[in-house]
């Protein structure tokens, strides 16, 4: 009898590992997958309002942008930031108040909103003083349409 409980108490932990591990990788790669799915090219300039490094998103201009860094197969999807020269920078330059520009694939939020988030390939951190109309790295940025990984 004892023997018996001790194995559905196993499999009972073993069926509730799989699910939380398919679950934990299906939960973060929705957005990622909405927007490999239907890729929408957005741009999007403006401020960061809020960072959530650990929730892998951050706030511009009210939208919410998802950060990607995810092995799916044989395939890495993450969002690069870069200054305008195209040096890589850590996710920490996302702090509050930067000025960015944000290239990806804008998708819709599901839910009560039905509002349009982005999920970003590549994000620029602007310097503070730059004229973004006078300087010739912004314009060639934004005359690029954002493609997919």
């Amino acid at each position: 009898m004892f023997l018996v409980r001790r194995r559905i108490k196993i499999k009972n932990l073993f069926v509730l590992i799989i699910l939380l591990w398919f679950s934990a990788g299906s939960s973060y790669a929705g957005p990622l997958q909405k927007a490999l799915e239907g890729w929408r090219p957005a741009i999007l300039r403006g401020i960061v309002m809020d960072a959530s490094l650990k929730s892998k998103y951050i706030i511009v201009n009210e939208k919410k942008i998802f950060l990607v860094n995810v092995h799916l197969g044989k395939v890495t999807y993450k969002t690069s930031v870069m200054n305008l020269d195209g040096r890589i920078l850590s996710w920490n330059a996302l702090s509050r108040g930067r000025e960015v520009i944000v290239k990806g694939s804008a998708i819709i939020a599901t839910g009560r909103s039905n509002s349009i988030e982005m999920v970003a390939k590549e994000i620029y951190v602007l310097p503070g003083t730059l004229s973004i109309y006078d300087d010739k790295r912004v314009k060639n940025i934004l005359a690029k349409p954002a493609t997919p990984w």
